[in-house]
C-alpha cells in the first residue's frame, strides 16, 4: 500500500485541481535564475520573432526514417522567454520534428532514450513501477522511462508499432523476457494502411505515471498524412503549400527552468499569461500573409490539461477537419471582433455582450483542428488570440485567461487573386467514414470516469483500487468504472470481420453488424470534467455548427462534462491486439484513469464492462 501524509495528499489533491492553493515547488536542486521567475512574460521583448515551423522529415519512396534521441535540452542553448531550460525533449529542441507521410508508407522510427539516471536502479527499477514517481517522490528518475504513441492514427497497436505498453528505460538495455520492456535504442515500425485517411495527427510519450511530465516538458511533435491531390479540392491543395503547423504547447517550467517531477504540473505559479503557452516552442511568433492568400493551419491542442478556443482579429476561421478527419462541410466560425480594450472599464455587461460575438475554433487537450484562413484584403497587424482554461474545471473562469495571445498575423506585399474555399459539396466527397446507424450497434460499451476519495480526508489517508487484493492503493485513485488501472485486466472488445470476410458473408447494412458498439461515456466524479480519448479506431459523435445545426463528426477526443452523459458509436478495424482507453488531461490519467482494450476476433459481449 501507498500511505501519504496529509501534507502529500494535500498535494496531490492540488495536482488533480481540488482546490486553487498553491503548490511549492522543489528548489532544492538548484538555485532559482532570474529569467525564469513566476512572472508575466514581456511579448515586446520575447514575443513576435517570425513564425518557425518545427524541423520536417519526410518520407522517400514509401519509408520514412526518423531518430528521436530524448535527451534533457542544454539550458545554454534553449531558452523560453530568457530562461535557460533543462526539459526532457526530442533531439534537445522545444518541439520534435514533423514526420510527413503517404497513406501506405512505413515509418521507421529509432527511439534512443539518453536521460540517463542519477541513481544505481536497474532498468526494471526504473520502468515497472512508476507509481513511486506519483507525489513528487525522491525517485525522479522514474520520470525518464518513456515510448511512443502516434496519437489518433488507425495503425497497429502491437508489437514494434504503436505499442505503449512497452517501456524503454532510460540506461542502454537489451532486449529480455521482461515484455514490458523495450531495447533501448527502440526500432518502431509502424505500415499506414493505403486506406488511412490524410490529417493531421502527432506523437508523443506514453508511459503510464510519467505522460504528463514529458508531454508537459515538450516532447511532441506533428504527424502529416498528405493529401492525394487527385482526390482534394484544388483550393485545398492550394491552400497546403502555404501550411502553418501550430503545436500549442503547455510548458509549465518552474524558476530553475525545469519540469522535474508531477508537482510541477500542478504549480499554478508557472501558469501565469504568456508564460506557459507556446507555439512549436516560440512566444507569440508573426505569421506573414499577404492580401486574400489563403493558408491552412494545423492545430495541435499538446497541453496536458488546457483547453484553447481560437479566434482571429476580423478573420473567420473556416474548420474543414477534427482530430485528423475531414467534415462534411466547411464550417466557418464567424468573428466580429472588434480590438478594443475592455480590461479597465469596470463595464461586464459589454465585455459579455462583446465576447457573443466571437465564434471560437475550440480545442481540447490531445485535438485537432485545421482551418483555411484568408487574409483580409486589408494590411494590418491581426492578433490570433485564444481563451485558455484547466478543461477539468467545472467553473472555467476558476483557472483560465482570456484573450490570450498566440500568435500576430501581418497582412501585406501584393494582393493574391482569390483562391476561394471549398464548397460543401466538395467536403462532403472529402468525408472519410460511412456514418454508424443506431440499428448497427451490437454491443453497449460504458466508460465512466470517477475519483476514489481518500480514505480519512487530509488526515492522512489512503486511496486505494476496490480490487485492493490485486492492486495497490494509488494516490486519490482515478479511475474509469471504479478501477485504476492494470494492465493485466483488459476489456475485451470484438474485432470487426476485415474485407475479404465480409465480401464472404455480408452483413446487413441496417441491422446489427460484428465489432461496432455504442459507448456511453460520462464523468461521474463531481469535482472534475474529464477529456476520452481512445486510441487505434476513431468514433462518431456529433455537434453544434456555427449555424446552431447538430453535426455528425467523426473524433478520438471529447470533453466528458460532469453530468452530462455522451453516447459516442465506433467500429473496431483492421488490428487486434491490446490499447488503452484513458482520459487525456495526462495527471488523471498518470494517477489511474486509464484502462486497456483488446481487439479480439470473437463474440465477446462484453457489455458495460
Amino acid at each position: 500500500m501507498f500511505y501519504f501524509t496529509a501534507t502529500r495528499t494535500a498535494l496531490l489533491a492540488l495536482i488533480a485541481g481540488l482546490n486553487s492553493m498553491p503548490i511549492l515547488a522543489d528548489t532544492t536542486d538548484t538555485p532559482s535564475d532570474p529569467a525564469c521567475i513566476y512572472q508575466e512574460t514581456d511579448l515586446k521583448t520575447y514575443g513576435g520573432q517570425a513564425y518557425a515551423a518545427p524541423e520536417e522529415i519526410k518520407s522517400v519512396n514509401g519509408q520514412l526514417s526518423a531518430k528521436l534521441n530524448v535527451v534533457f535540452t542544454e539550458p545554454a542553448k534553449t531558452k523560453i522567454a530568457g530562461c535557460g531550460v533543462t526539459l526532457r525533449s526530442y533531439n534537445g529542441k522545444l518541439v520534435g520534428p514533423t514526420l510527413r507521410v503517404k497513406p501506405g508508407d512505413t515509418l521507421n522510427i529509432t527511439l534512443n532514450n539518453a536521460l540517463g539516471q542519477t541513481g544505481k536502479l536497474t532498468p526494471e527499477q526504473l520502468c515497472n513501477n512508476p507509481h513511486d514517481a506519483f507525489g513528487g517522490s525522491p525517485l525522479p528518475d522514474k520520470f525518464n522511462c518513456t515510448n511512443l504513441h502516434t496519437h489518433g492514427m488507425h495503425v497497429s497497436p502491437s508489437g514494434d508499432a504503436d505499442n505503449i505498453l512497452v517501456m524503454v528505460p532510460p540506461v542502454p538495455y537489451k532486449n529480455s523476457k521482461n515484455s514490458s520492456l523495450s531495447a533501448n535504442p527502440r526500432q518502431i515500425t509502424i505500415n499506414i494502411p493505403k486506406t488511412h485517411g490524410p490529417g493531421t495527427y502527432w506523437y508523443h510519450p506514453h508511459v503510464h505515471g510519467s505522460t504528463g511530465v514529458q508531454v508537459g516538458s515538450g516532447m511532441e511533435g506533428a504527424i502529416i498524412v498528405e493529401d492525394d491531390p487527385a482526390k482534394t479540392p484544388e483550393s485545398i491543395m492550394k491552400a497546403n503549400a502555404n501550411e502553418k503547423i501550430f503545436m500549442l504547447q503547455t510548458i509549465p517550467y518552474d524558476d530553475t527552468g525545469k519540469v522535474n517531477d508531477f508537482l510541477a504540473l500542478g504549480d499554478d505559479r508557472a501558469f501565469v499569461r504568456n508564460r506557459y503557452l507556446l507555439v512549436n516552442g516560440q512566444i507569440a511568433p508573426t505569421i506573414k500573409m499577404r492580401p486574400g492568400e489563403v493558408q491552412r493551419w494545423r492545430f495541435i491542442d499538446s497541453s496536458f490539461n488546457r483547453t484553447a478556443q481560437l479566434t482571429l482579429e476580423k478573420h473567420d476561421l473556416h474548420e474543414i477537419a477534427v482530430d485528423g478527419n475531414y467534415l462534411s462541410q466547411v464550417d466557418t466560425w464567424v468573428n466580429n471582433w472588434e480590438q478594443k480594450d475592455y480590461c479597465c472599464t469596470g463595464d461586464w455587461d459589454q465585455e459579455k455582450t462583446f465576447k457573443l460575438k466571437r465564434q471560437a475554433v475550440e480545442l481540447i487537450p490531445g485535438s485537432r483542428s485545421d482551418v483555411l484562413v484568408q487574409a483580409s484584403k486589408t494590411p494590418g497587424r491581426y492578433k490570433l488570440a485564444a481563451d485558455t482554461y484547466i478543461s477539468g474545471r467545472l467553473d472555467p473562469s476558476t483557472a483560465s485567461f482570456t484573450d490570450y495571445v498566440v500568435a500576430w498575423v501581418e497582412v501585406e506585399g501584393e494582393p493574391i487573386a482569390d483562391t476561394g474555399l471549398p464548397t460543401n459539396e466538395e467536403m462532403a466527397k472529402l468525408y472519410p467514414y460511412t456514418d454508424i446507424k443506431n440499428s448497427n450497434v451490437k454491443y453497449n460499451q460504458i466508460a465512466t470516469f470517477n475519483r476514489d476519495q481518500p480514505i480519512g480526508g487530509n488526515d492522512g489517508g489512503i486511496a486505494c483500487n476496490p480490487d485492493r487484493d490485486k492492486t495497490p492503493c494509488y494516490p486519490i485513485g482515478f479511475q474509469v468504472n471504479g478501477h485504476v488501472f492494470d494492465a493485466n485486466q483488459p476489456r475485451v472488445l470484438e474485432l470487426r470481420p476485415d474485407a475479404e470476410e465480409l465480401a464472404k458473408a455480408p452483413e446487413d447494412s441496417n441491422g446489427p453488424q460484428t465489432g461496432t458498439d455504442s459507448w456511453v461515456v460520462s464523468s461521474a466524479d463531481p469535482t472534475r470534467n474529464h477529456v476520452f480519448h481512445i486510441h487505434t479506431n476513431d468514433f462518431q459523435t456529433t455537434r453544434t455548427d456555427p449555424l446552431g445545426n447538430t453535426e455528425t463528426l467523426w473524433r478520438d477526443s471529447l470533453l466528458v462534462k460532469y453530468g452530462q452523459p455522451q453516447t459516442i458509436l465506433t467500429r473496431y478495424e483492421d488490428f487486434d491486439g491490446k490499447t488503452v482507453l484513458h482520459c487525456h488531461l495526462l495527471s488523471h490519467e498518470d494517477m489511474g484513469m486509464m484502462q486497456v482494450i483488446q481487439f479480439k476476433k470473437q463474440d465477446v459481449g462484453m457489455a458495460g464492462h
